[in-house]
């Protein structure tokens, strides 16, 4: 009778201790109507009443489910905010994967702002408090397009987490080449799909008006974008990260964004630099911390 007892308190316990992490610890699926034929997903994690309200963006072809989003929002959670965390549809109704390089590409530039337009002000209708942006990678860049054309007196700051230089990979010959192709076939007002180079996508299906929507991230666009932005502008950025070299960290304090960089840590602040990333950003926020009413 003794060892059946033992078994069972040993299962019981096995399993509330996988469950922890098997299960969603914090956040719960809503969903908003994009349009008639796209539903976006996004995680929403309710916090304190006196905490702001965090938007966290993730990077190109990714959703909100990438570790590097999902970390932060559940630790940021933890300690009491309230965090958004959406998916762009990218085209695609309810996207609940990453999307790869190879796969046919129907979104753009344009229509990705607009998504983000539209969960901001369901944000807006959720809270009558302080909103707060965050971006990782490309997500960065896209919030900072988004603010720079639709400036709110309740966003307060903008977070960008290893925000890259994309010249490198928007401005090499090839790249030029693709763009130079892909003026051509709007010109000739085709709109079918056609192969590109973008990002780290070697193979790349869209259109040209979407491929070329997306080359609009340039680095002078995006330092226009950032001169647009009212609100105080912070850069959390890795040393070990490649695809942030001195001279974009340069570039970016002159047009008035603070740099903070983790000695050690890589692109996605993995390991024990996901700490580090954290106290920095709790750091930035603590200052809202009582101003906020849900």
């Amino acid at each position: 009778m003794l060892s059946k007892a033992i078994f069972s308190t040993t299962v019981i316990l096995t399993i509330i201790f996988l469950g922890l992490f098997t299960s969603p610890l914090f956040g719960a699926t809503v969903q908003l109507n994009i349009s008639d034929k796209l539903i976006a997903n996004a995680e929403y994690y309710p916090g304190e009443k006196n905490r702001p309200f965090i938007l966290i963006m993730h990077g190109f072809l990714l959703n909100h489910n990438f570790p590097t989003v999902k970390r932060l929002a559940e630790s940021l959670n933890s300690s009491g905010y309230n965090i958004l965390t959406p998916s762009l549809t990218l085209g695609i109704n309810q996207r609940k994967k990453s999307l790869a390089c190879e796969a046919i590409h129907t979104h753009s530039l344009k229509k990705d702002v607009s998504e983000l337009d539209q969960w901001i002000k369901w944000l807006q209708k959720k809270t009558s408090g302080e909103i707060i942006l965050i971006g990782h990678s490309t997500g960065s860049i896209h919030l900072a397009k988004f603010l720079s054309n639709h400036p709110s007196d309740r966003i307060k700051e903008i977070i960008f987490i290893a925000m890259p230089d994309l010249n490198p990979n928007f401005r090499d010959n090839e790249t030029i080449n693709f763009e130079q192709k892909a003026k051509q076939l709007v010109l000739n007002n085709d709109m079918s799909l056609h192969d590109f180079k973008i990002a780290y996508c070697e193979k790349y299906p869209t259109t040209a008006e979407n491929y070329l929507s997306y080359l609009q991230l340039s680095k002078e666009n995006i330092l226009n974008d950032l001169d647009k932005i009212t609100v105080p502008k912070t850069l959390i950025m890795g040393s070990k990260d490649n695809r942030i070299n001195e001279s974009w960290r340069h570039t970016l304090l002159q047009h008035g964004v603070n740099v903070i960089s983790i000695e050690g840590a890589n692109h996605f602040f993995d390991y024990e630099y996901e700490f580090d990333l954290l106290d920095i950003v709790e750091n930035i926020l603590s200052q809202y911390n009582t101003t906020t009413k849900k």
